[in-house]
């Protein structure tokens, strides 16, 4: 064999070690291709953890809710949460239904177990000279008697109001303890005029369904008059039109053949007066966007409320800003009026109604003590005191000796 034979087969046996040796690495560059890989992934986008950091999102909200929510409101939940474990299936708007009931049992002076406290109102000897309870003050001005009011009296926990409910029990229920002035807040969800404080979304109230209750009542109840007034919130969602309000009261029956009309050039009438003509219902309105003040701005029997009354401050942050008499008695809305009326406000919200602080508020010492303070403080009688949470304490037992003192 010659040596150029040798050569070609010495390359030939090179080329094939070679060919193997690709053969090879191809064989592990498949198998490696083959194997699954990590892949490296941010878990801020992944579905999962998006899902995650918004289930702890709501988590934490519930917290806060809970946390800010009103013992009277947690129980009520958890009510709601045992009756649904346990199987109740009762729809939304049965329970609607029900709660309508309820109130419209309220109204009825229902005396049933579940009755919230009731307080020492009547205390006539003779039913024709009952005026608002006692038989002292028919013969007095309505602005010289004093009433036992309500701050935002629609807004309770029974209504649903269980975030930043204001009471316990609904204004139906306060006005058969004794409570004879009714502040509400007027405002418009969706086109929709209700009784509604500051978010539609935290409760409301229809007003007809409200007003027609408060009608009924006096129906049952021909020597007692009420004042009500109304603060209208024309930024809770849209503004409100007085004169489609008046039209809802109008669709109650007798509820506006009721409602007295002042002549701002004369004196108020005396109680007596008022519920032997059946003009028991006096009604105001304030931070309306068109003035009541002028003939023909609103409907007749809406009046001015800072036109004939003023009122203290009304954002407490505790107990001891009340005490503070410097600052809790003097006028701080309406004394450019007649002030014909003078309004206490005693609550306290931080940020939320504060049932403790009412509970101290509403004992008969402390409100008689703040009473004759501030009635030293502007030498004028009060008359009317606006509490939150009406069930503490005994506001219109105090209210009711007070008067009797009067005549």
């Amino acid at each position: 064999m010659t040596k150029s034979s040798n050569d070609t087969r010495t390359k030939h046996s090179r080329r094939l070690h070679v060919d193997d040796d690709n053969d090879e690495q191809i064989e592990a560059t498949i198998a490696e291709s083959a194997k699954p890989k990590s892949r490296s992934r941010c878990c801020c986008y992944s579905p999962c953890c998006l899902l995650l950091i918004v289930a702890l999102l709501v988590a934490m909200g519930g917290l806060l809710i809970w946390k800010c929510m009103p013992e009277s409101s947690k129980s009520v939940v958890e009510n709601i949460v045992s009756s649904g474990l346990g199987g109740n299936t009762t729809s939304s708007s049965s329970s609607s239904s029900q709660s309508s009931t309820q109130n419209a049992a309220a109204t009825h002076d229902d005396d049933s177990a579940n009755t919230p406290p009731t307080f020492d109102y009547y205390r006539c000897t003779s039913e024709n000279d009952c005026c608002n309870g006692v038989d002292t003050i028919c013969d007095l001005s309505v602005s010289q008697v004093l009433f036992a009011g309500l701050h935002n009296a629609y807004s309770s926990v029974e209504d649903g109001f269980l975030l930043a409910g204001n009471h316990e029990y609904s204004l139906e229920y306060a006005l058969q303890a004794g409570f004879r002035a009714i502040n509400v807040d007027l405002g418009n969800c969706n086109g929709e005029l209700t009784l509604v404080h500051t978010k539609c979304e935290l409760g409301r109230r229809d007003p007809y369904t409200v007003f027609e209750h408060i009608n009924l009542f006096l129906d049952k109840h021909p020597r007692d008059l009420l004042l009500i007034p109304i603060q209208v919130n024309n930024d809770v969602d849209e503004p409100v039109d007085l004169w489609e309000f008046y039209s809802i009261l109008s669709s109650i029956d007798g509820f506006v053949d009721r409602m007295y009309v002042h002549n701002e050039t004369l004196y108020w009438p005396t109680m007596r007066e008022l519920i032997e003509l059946d003009k028991r219902i006096i009604v105001f309105v304030y931070n309306a966007q068109v003035s009541c003040r002028y003939a023909g701005s609103c409907p007749a029997g809406l009046h001015d409320w800072f036109l004939y009354a003023s009122e203290t401050v009304y954002e407490f942050a505790s107990v001891d800003d009340v005490t503070d008499a410097a600052v809790a008695c003097p006028y701080d809305r309406g004394d450019e009026g007649y002030v014909d009326f003078y309004a206490l406000n005693m609550f306290v919200s931080d940020p939320l109604p504060s049932r403790a602080s009412s509970q101290v508020i509403n004992q008969p010492d402390f409100l008689q003590s703040h009473l004759a303070t501030c009635e030293s403080v502007v030498a004028r009688n009060a008359s009317v005191i606006f509490i939150d949470f009406w069930e503490e304490g005994n506001l219109v037992d105090l209210v009711q000796t007070h008067n009797q003192q009067l005549g």
